[in-house]
């Protein structure tokens, strides 16, 4: 995991009080120093002030020094040297204004009385030789106090660069853009966080499709985390990163350029990706799991036959310290990738366990199976905590109990929306959201096909959307806030395997036996 970096607050306001000053909203300034107690004594370079102190234009360091909190004693320093030489040039109407409203003097007078009495009487006199107070001559006095006052506010200053904040900003934008959040053709909203092509369109287009060798057809896919890559699991073992937008390999990986591909010597079944998105897991159809990074196609940790049976379904812990599978040999298990072991069994489904999920505080695991029941697990235990089945319907379309002795339909997909909901695709007509005691919260009804059955299913990114693979070859897109159904008919020549939605993008996938992959955009 990485390391995690602490911002002080203050930190935050200066970068503000920074974008303030260079864009002299000086009112503002003000109000923010004075309401939040945090000045900012930052300057892009210090040489243009120290040249001002040394050639004695005052009127140029007051300005820069305005909105300064400096120290006390330093601005004492300042201040008297001001009247000395004000004096001195005979500026007496001025060095006397000064004196009586300047707020740093008016401190000093109840502070250092002595002191502000001495240029109290300097004024009076309308005279100043500083062979009197200081024993050295007028030319050697200047020199040595704005030698003083150099030294001394150079320690008080810091040296920033220009416009941190709009550079920081920029700097973030890029890394979005790098990690595939947004593209260069999208309209940024930097308050909001969002880009114009949001996940609340449904996808019915279709923008790209990739075909794959005859013998061969895609399994499974899955896409990063951080929206960057499309990766595909296939029949023949090949494991591949796709640019999306071009619908071609990702010739950028080096590995992939160069023909040394990630690959299993059997078919692949399931694919999972690490929470940063730097580290692949894929499961096949021998019970193995293969671990690699992404940025080389390294192979860095093989669990051999670590089901007995196909890996069908995978996913990280949200520490991505360990991998969670589900396999037709009934099982879910837990393996360790520091140890290299399998460290945790779940038993109790009598068929394959299709789905497998943490919730978001990892502390409770969710599986689906063939056998049509779902189960909540103590990730810790492993203890079964509770068993439900989704509502059925009957053939006069009204609800059946899950206790009743009904046909079970296998749970094929699951997913949680972010109050930790389960959206359920069990092959029936309708997709269910429940709690995980089991209760239906909503069911999202498709009362114009009775005959329609509904395999796997995905969500979009903002839970606007569910799309689900029907047994009539099309894609039927659910929205979740409305009763909107749109249809992607004959998505497939061949089955219909799998969908996928991009994390943050108006983007779906759909694979099948008719070795295709379809880029469906708004």
């Amino acid at each position: 995991m990485a390391g995690r970096v602490e911002v002080a607050s203050t930190d935050i306001l200066k970068l503000i009080l920074q974008f303030l000053k260079e864009n002299n909203y000086t009112k503002s300034l003000k109000l923010l120093q004075k309401e939040s107690h945090v000045s900012f004594n930052g300057l892009t370079s210090i040489d243009n002030l120290l040249m001002d102190i040394q050639h004695g234009r005052w009127n140029n360091v007051l300005d820069t020094i305005a909105t300064m909190e400096l120290s006390e004693s330093l601005l004492f320093l300042i201040y008297e040297q001001i009247i000395f030489e004000l004096v001195e040039l005979r500026e007496f109407d001025l060095s006397n204004s000064i004196l009586q409203t300047s707020i740093p003097l008016q401190i000093m007078s109840s502070r250092e009385s002595l002191r502000y009495s001495r240029l109290q009487e300097v004024c009076k006199k309308q005279q100043f030789d500083p062979k009197d107070l200081f024993n050295m001559d007028i030319s050697s006095f200047k020199r040595r106090r704005r030698a003083e006052i150099s030294a001394k506010i150079s320690n008080e200053i810091e040296i920033v660069p220009p416009s941190r904040l709009l550079e920081i900003i920029g700097m973030a934008i890029k890394w979005q853009k790098y990690q595939g959040i947004i593209r260069d053709s999208t309209s940024f909203n930097i308050l909001s966080g969002k880009v114009s092509n949001t996940t609340n369109v449904c996808c019915l287009n279709v923008s790209k499709v990739i075909k794959f060798a005859e013998n061969s057809h895609p399994e499974c896919a899955i896409f990063t985390p951080n929206g960057q890559h499309l990766i595909t699991g296939s029949s023949d073992g090949f494991i591949e990163v796709w640019d999306y937008h071009s619908g071609k390999l990702n010739l950028e990986l080096d590995y992939q350029k160069e023909d040394r591909m990630m690959m299993h010597d059997c078919l692949v079944m399931s694919l999972a990706v690490s929470t940063d998105s730097h580290i692949l897991a894929s499961g096949d159809k021998n019970g193995n799991i293969r671990v690699w990074k992404l940025i080389d196609g390294k192979c860095v940790r093989k669990f051999n036959q670590v089901h007995n049976g196909a890996v069908i379904c995978i996913t990280f812990s949200r520490d991505s310290l360990s991998l969670l599978t589900g396999s037709f040999d009934r099982t879910a298990r837990i393996h360790g990738l520091k140890s290299g072991t399998t460290i945790k069994e779940f038993r109790g489904h009598k068929s394959f366990v299709n789905a497998v999920l943490y919730n978001y505080k990892g502390n409770r695991i969710v599986t689906g199976g063939s056998d049509g029941y779902i189960k909540v697990w103590d990730s810790n235990t492993a203890q079964c905590i509770t068993t439900f089945a989704p509502p059925d319907y009957s053939t006069d379309n009204e609800l059946i109990s899950s206790d009743a002795k009904t046909v079970l339909k296998a749970i094929s997909s699951l997913f949680f929306t972010r109050n930790e909901l389960l959206w359920v695709t069990c092959g029936q007509r309708v997709v269910y959201l429940m709690d995980l005691s089991g209760n239906l919260v909503k069911k999202i009804p498709n009362d114009e096909n009775p005959t329609l059955q509904l395999s796997v299913s995905c969500v979009s990114g903002d839970g606007e959307w569910i799309y689900s693979l029907g047994n009539d070859d099309s894609i039927h897109a659910f929205s979740t806030t409305s009763t909107d159904h749109n249809i992607v008919p004959q998505a497939h020549s061949g089955e219909g395997i799998g969908l996928v939605h991009h994390p943050s993008q108006s983007l779906l996938v759909s694979f099948g036996s008719d070795s295709k992959l379809k880029i469906y955009v708004s």
